[in-house]
C-alpha cells in the first residue's frame, strides 16, 4: 500500500521586492511551515518504524552458542539456530555438536574422542491460541497503523495549510484595503475641516460645525492608526506561517476578490458532498484501522484467558562418530514432542483485567467513530450554511452601498444649501465607509468559506506530491 507519495522538498525563495501572489505563499508554506513539516517527519519516522517492527518480528535471527566444561573429561557443546517466525509458529532449523575427549574406540583398540552431531528442526506453537498469529505480528500491525494515521494526518495537515495560507495572505490584501479606506477618509475629513472652518470664519457656520469637523477628522485618524497596527499584525502572522523571520519585508499583489471572483465560487452539492466526507475523510479512515487494531488486541486477550499450552515438534538426525558429522559410529533419526503447560493460580485476574480493558478499548473507538462522523458532517453542513447566509448579506450590502452612495450625494446637496448640519455629512460618510468596508469583509469570507468547505473533501492536495 502506497502510505505517501515523494513529498515538496525545494524551498521557495522570495525576494522581498517581489510582490507575493496567494499561490506563492501556499507553495512556501509547503515548503517552510514548521507544523507541515513536523507533520512530513512524522510520516518519515512512522516508516522506519514499520522497518523496525518488520526485522523485529519476521527477519530470520542466527543464534550460535558454544559451552566448554571441565571436569572429570573436558567436554564442549556447540550449537547454531536460525529463528524464523511466521503464522503464529516458531520454527528453528538447527545444527548441534558435543565433543569428548574420549568415548568411542580407535583401530587400534585404544580410547577415542566422541562427537555427538546432530542437525534437526523444531516447530512450536501454542495451542489453544486461535488468534496467535495476531500476537505474533502485532508489533507490525501497531506500526502499520502508526503510518497510516501519520500519513493520513499529512494530509489534513495540507488541506488545513491551504486555508490558512489563504487566510493569512487575505488577512493582509483586507487590512491593506481598509488601510486605503482609511487614508481617504482622513483626507476627506481634512479637506472638509477646512472648507468648514472657510465657512465659519466668513459666517456661513456656526464654531460648532468647526469642532465636529475636528471630532470628525480625529476619529479619522484614530481608525488610521488602528488599521496600520492590524496590518503590521497580519504581516507578521503571514511570516510566521510561511517559517520566515517576522521582521521580513512582505508586499502581496492582491488576490481577486470582486463580484466576478465570487460569482464563480461554484454552489456546494452539500448531499453528496456530506457523502463524500463520510466515505473517504482521512480522520474516519485513521479510526476506522483503529478499530480493526482494538479488535484484533482483545482477540489476543481473550486468547490468554486459557492456560498457555505449548506444543513442540522436533526431528534430528544424530550421528556419534570420533569427529563432526564424520562417517558415524551409530546414526539415529529421532522425533520428539514436548508440551509445555503455563497457567496463573489466581484465577486468571491479570489477564480477565486486560481483556476487559481491551472490550472497553474496543467500545470507546467505536464511540470515537460515531462522535468523528457527526461532528465532519455537523462542520460540512454548517459552513454550507454559512455560505449561503454571506451569499445573501453580500447581495444585500451590495444593494445598500448604492443607497448610501446616492444618500451622501443628496446629503452633500442639502448641506451646502445649510439646510443640514456637518454631523449629518460625518454619519453618512461613516455609514457608507462601514457598507464599503463590510462588502469588503463579506466577500473574503466567503472565500475563506469556500476554502474551508473544500478542505474537508477528502482530495489529496497537489502540492504534497510536488511540481
Amino acid at each position: 500500500m502506497r502510505f505517501l507519495l515523494p513529498l515538496l522538498m525545494t524551498p521557495l525563495v522570495l525576494t522581498a521586492e517581489e510582490p507575493l501572489s496567494l499561490a506563492e505563499a501556499t507553495t512556501a508554506a509547503f515548503a517552510s511551515n514548521r507544523d507541515f513539516l513536523d507533520a512530513r517527519s512524522s510520516v518519515l519516522r512512522a516508516r522506519l518504524g514499520t522497518v523496525t517492527a518488520q526485522a523485529d518480528v519476521y527477519a530470520p535471527r542466527l543464534e550460535i552458542d558454544y559451552t566448554a566444561s571441565n571436569g572429570s573429561s573436558d567436554n564442549g557443546q556447540a550449537q547454531a539456530a536460525v529463528g524464523i517466525k511466521t503464522l503464529g509458529f516458531d520454527i528453528r532449523p538447527y545444527v548441534r555438536m558435543d565433543m569428548s575427549p574420549q568415548g568411542t574406540t580407535t583401530p587400534a583398540g585404544n580410547p577415542g574422542p566422541q562427537t555427538t552431531s546432530a542437525a534437526g528442526l523444531s516447530l512450536s506453537r501454542r495451542v489453544f491460541n486461535i488468534s496467535e498469529h495476531l500476537r505474533q505480528r502485532l508489533p507490525v500491525t501497531r506500526a502499520d497503523q502508526a503510518l497510516f494515521a501519520a500519513a493520513n494526518t499529512l494530509v489534513i495537515r495540507a488541506r488545513r495549510l491551504e486555508v490558512d495560507a489563504a487566510r493569512a495572505f487575505l488577512a493582509v490584501q483586507n487590512s491593506q484595503a481598509r488601510l486605503a479606506v482609511r487614508e481617504r477618509r482622513v483626507a476627506d475629513a481634512e479637506a472638509f475641516l477646512k472648507s468648514v472652518r472657510d465657512r465659519v470664519d466668513h459666517g456661513f457656520a456656526a464654531p460648532l460645525d468647526g469642532l465636529n469637523a475636528e471630532i470628525d477628522l480625529n476619529q479619522a485618524r484614530s481608525d488610521l492608526n488602528a488599521e496600520q497596527t492590524t496590518l503590521a499584525t497580519a504581516r507578521q502572522d503571514l511570516n510566521d506561517l510561511l517559517g520566515r523571520p517576522l521582521t521580513t519585508d512582505l508586499t502581496i499583489a492582491p488576490e481577486a476578490v470582486g463580484p466576478e471572483r465570487i460569482a464563480a465560487i461554484p454552489e456546494p452539492a452539500i448531499d453528496t458532498d456530506a457523502t463524500r466526507v463520510l466515505a473517504g475523510n482521512e480522520d474516519l479512515g485513521t479510526q476506522a484501522r483503529a478499530i480493526d487494531l482494538a479488535i484484533e488486541e482483545l482477540r489476543i486477550a481473550r486468547d490468554q484467558l486459557v492456560p498457555q499450552v505449548t506444543a513442540t515438534l522436533r526431528a534430528e538426525t544424530r550421528t556419534v562418530a570420533p569427529g563432526p558429522f564424520s562417517e558415524g559410529v551409530r546414526d539415529d533419526k529421532v522425533a520428539s514432542l514436548a508440551v509445555s503447560w503455563d497457567m496463573p493460580l489466581d484465577g486468571f485476574q491479570a489477564e480477565r483485567a486486560r481483556a476487559r480493558a481491551a472490550e472497553d478499548a474496543l467500545t470507546t473507538a467505536l464511540r470515537r467513530q460515531e462522535a468523528l462522523r457527526a461532528d465532519l458532517e455537523r462542520r460540512l453542513r454548517g459552513l454550507h450554511r454559512r455560505l449561503a447566509q454571506e451569499r445573501t448579506g453580500l447581495t444585500l450590502s451590495e444593494r445598500r452601498l448604492e443607497v448610501e452612495r446616492a444618500r451622501l450625494e443628496a446629503v452633500m446637496r442639502r448641506y451646502e444649501a445649510g439646510l443640514v448640519d456637518n454631523l449629518e455629512v460625518t454619519r453618512t460618510k461613516q455609514s457608507l465607509d462601514s457598507v464599503e468596508l463590510g462588502i469588503l469583509n463579506q466577500r473574503i469570507s466567503i472565500i475563506l468559506l469556500d476554502a474551508e468547505y473544500r478542505s474537508l473533501l477528502p482530495v489529496r492536495p497537489a502540492l504534497l506530491d510536488g511540481p
